[in-house]
């Protein structure tokens, strides 16, 4: 069966939105385990971690405990799970013939932006080095949107 232009796009859109859905489930779980990491440690006295960890390490854990750094994994947590959902209902839209957002899209370049913007931040105040590794995931997370927002924007019309 010879595919037509609009059933292409359905498929891509279809495949580009369940991959990345998976991947926003995994980096969200990701993020989850970061925040509670982060709850338990703040939970924790000093003498319980400093059978872990020396005196310099733990006055680093503590220092970065901040409103931003917990703002900051409930943010990316929450965008992600956001994202998921979208795509969720874009899917079922799709199957159901109705029409699709970009919502999705335009979020997951926002997300994209802050995890960019994150790990230069972390660079420039020598918090971690600059390592290729660092970019990877922003770099591939924008070309699956970028694709994901392209399919749809071409099937929309």
């Amino acid at each position: 069966m010879i595919l037509t232009s609009s059933e292409k796009l359905k498929k891509h859109i279809t495949n580009t939105s369940i991959l990345t859905i998976i991947l926003n489930l995994f980096i969200g779980l990701i993020a989850l385990l970061n925040l509670i990491g982060l709850i338990y440690v703040a939970t924790q006295s000093d003498s319980q971690l400093s059978s872990n960890y020396d005196s310099q390490t733990l006055a680093a854990i503590r220092q970065a405990q901040t409103f931003g750094t917990y703002a900051q994994a409930i943010l990316v947590l929450a965008l992600y799970l956001v994202i998921a959902g979208l795509l969720i209902r874009n899917l079922r839209r799709l199957k159901k013939g109705k029409s699709i957002s970009l919502l999705p899209y335009y979020l997951g370049f926002v997300l994209t932006l802050i995890s960019l913007g994150l790990v230069l931040y972390s660079i420039a105040i020598g918090q971690t080095s600059p390592h290729i590794s660092n970019f990877v995931a922003p770099v591939l997370f924008s070309c699956l949107y970028g694709y994901g927002y392209q399919c749809s924007k071409t099937y929309l019309g």
